[in-house]
């Protein structure tokens, strides 16, 4: 049976003849079709990693060795680390979001000097001379940005560390480590360890006081460097809280579960950055396994955004050669996922229900809107519904400032900003059913939730929320809707019980009529019971690492809006509704 090492080496290998074909002559790597910038963009540049172990590795998956067209990527790339570097040991580069400026770039100088190390002995001296002072620069750029970037407002309290300041530190530690700087090496440790002090105790941690899922992964790959670097049992400690956490919020497609994510929802490709840590436990083994099996089947994504591909690379460059090289023989067959039944974390408002191919996540995770913060203005998402075959059928929504994508919204603003819930709770209420309270500033919404063998049922009610008397009058007639976000984009139309089939990139709303008495997508899942509703297609969630202010064309949403009246119960059915 292949190891997790022997797997990760056939990622690699597979896509390396992809990664050359992006680069330029300057030894730029351009993944994105439509973005060209002055000088390199800041996290597309770090795929000659890779490509410089490859070179150096002996492995019966690996035919690239000692190819000469990796060691002219490679030579190419260290050129154009030190035509940008700058002479306080940043550099000049244009960033995803933002105008070209001189930065730390904390993965740039981690790839490009464990790529150096590699090629001892393979490129010129007049090459390795330079790039080796070029990183004695950057390692003081490191010192310099991990101390601004420890001192941010936040950092540190209430779970909040972000994941640059984890890798800002990371890089220090390892250049520190490489060029014998023993004091700047120790203080990079206590800082890592403050890391691990101030982990959430159900396994994770905040960026701008939210869970973020997807960052949450280069926090874990950085403190996984530092535990192989150091032994640190402080940040071993941390990582099997963060596999008790992951092991229930991952999608059976090995997806992490986006619910409680405060900053990027559905990521809809498996993530390539994870710790190498995990390979000491027979969970841990079973998880890495269950998640490299997905990986290996999915494509190298273009560009920004895409944890499962470019930006991966150089995390999952150094994941690979942190694995142990053999594994033992497991005695029991350890599941990758939680089992069937109700799973909770600690000091969490969430529930996640797992029954056949079912996984389904009520989270009352509320936080107030933060206008001041770029990154805080994301709505809350309190509801996914997963099917094994059918993918996700509701969630995935993320949205800057969009009503619309609340799981509620009504009251005194029906469709205004910021249609959040003032607080939540969730609460386990039988072997498969849970129920999800959320308290809006004019009423109280339950949803109540039960699984079963072949659907998902949603009861959602509302209840008036106690108003001065003044008041009253807006909210005499409380109108309310459940908002039941769905991906459009898919192998399969959107098809309606009227037999309206939009097309996918349309942009339009259905009407009550139009749409009947279910929505779907055709060949995959039916929505029942939303009579009187209305649905809103292909819209595009606002998205601040976006130059234009708008996702992907992939992460287009449609919205399912449900009227629930006060004091009713709106039932809603999620079904399969594939060729069997």
């Amino acid at each position: 049976m292949p190891t997790l090492f022997d797997k990760a080496v056939r990622h690699l290998s597979q896509h390396a003849d992809e990664i050359l074909n992006h680069q330029n002559e300057l030894g730029e790597f351009w993944p994105d079709a439509g973005f060209r910038a002055p000088y390199n963009t800041d996290y597309q540049q770090f795929a000659y990693y890779p490509l410089a172990w490859l070179f150096t590795l002996d492995h019966p998956e690996n035919p690239w060795k000692g190819h000469p067209r990796l060691l002219m990527a490679v030579e190419r790339s260290f050129k154009n680390n030190l035509r940008v570097l700058q002479e306080n040991g940043t550099f000049l580069g244009s960033s995803h979001d933002a105008a070209p400026y001189p930065y730390a770039g904390n993965w740039r100088s981690f790839s490009w000097l464990r790529s150096w190390e590699l090629m001892r002995g393979h490129i010129g001296r007049e090459l390795f001379d330079q790039c080796e002072a070029g990183l004695r620069r950057t390692l003081v750029a490191q010192h310099e940005q991990s101390k601004k970037e420890i001192s941010e407002k936040g950092y540190g309290v209430n779970y909040n560390v972000r994941n640059h300041p984890v890798w800002h530190l990371t890089a220090l530690l390892a250049l520190a480590k490489a060029f014998g700087d023993e004091s700047k090496s120790a203080w990079a440790c206590s800082e890592l360890e403050r890391v691990c002090a101030c982990q959430h105790p159900a396994g994770l941690w905040y960026e701008h006081d939210g869970p973020v899922m997807v960052y949450q992964h280069v926090t874990m790959n950085g403190l996984s460097h530092y535990h192989a670097l150091t032994g640190s049992p402080a940040a071993a400690a941390a990582l099997d809280k963060c596999l008790k956490f992951f092991r229930i919020f991952t999608y059976p497609n090995g997806c992490p579960v986006e619910t409680l994510d405060g900053r990027v929802r559905y990521t809809g490709y498996v993530m390539s950055i994870h710790p190498a840590t995990w390979a000491r436990s027979a969970e841990g083994r079973a998880h890495l396994h269950f998640l490299l099996d997905k990986l290996l089947a999915q494509p190298l994504g273009p560009g920004y955004q895409t944890h499962g591909g470019w930006l991966g690379l150089p995390f999952f460059t150094q994941f690979a050669r942190d694995l142990p090289q053999s594994e033992p023989a497991e005695k029991s067959n350890v599941p990758a996922l939680t089992g069937d039944g109700v799973h909770s974390v600690p000091e969490l408002p969430v529930r996640v229900i797992r029954r056949g191919p079912w996984t389904v996540t009520l989270s009352g995770f509320t936080r107030p809107e933060m206008p001041g913060q770029r990154w805080c203005l994301d709505f809350q998402a309190h509801l996914s519904v997963f099917h094994e075959h059918c993918r996700l059928i509701i969630g995935g929504g993320g949205a800057k400032r969009q009503a619309a994508l609340s799981l509620f919204s009504g009251g005194s603003r029906p469709l205004g900003l910021p249609s959040l819930a003032t607080s939540g709770a969730a609460e386990t209420t039988g072997d498969a059913s849970a129920r999800l309270t959320l308290k809006y500033p004019d009423f109280t919404a339950t949803l109540e939730v039960s699984v079963e063998e072949s659907q998902v049922r949603l009861a959602a009610s509302v209840a008036r929320a106690s108003r001065p008397q003044e008041l009253a009058a807006e909210t005499a007639a409380l109108r309310v809707y459940m908002q039941l976000p769905f991906p459009m984009k898919g192998d399969a139309r959107i098809v309606t019980a009227a037999g309206s089939r939009p097309e996918m990139d349309c942009q339009d709303e259905l009407t009550s009529e139009a749409m009947g008495e279910w929505i779907g997508r055709e060949g995959k899942f039916r929505i029942r019971g939303v009579a009187g509703g209305r649905a809103l297609i292909h819209l595009l969630p606002y998205n601040t690492h976006w130059r234009d202010g708008r996702a992907p064309a992939e992460k287009a949403m449609g919205i399912v809006a449900v009227p629930v009246k006060d004091g009713d119960v709106k039932t809603v059915i999620v079904e399969p509704d594939y060729k069997k």
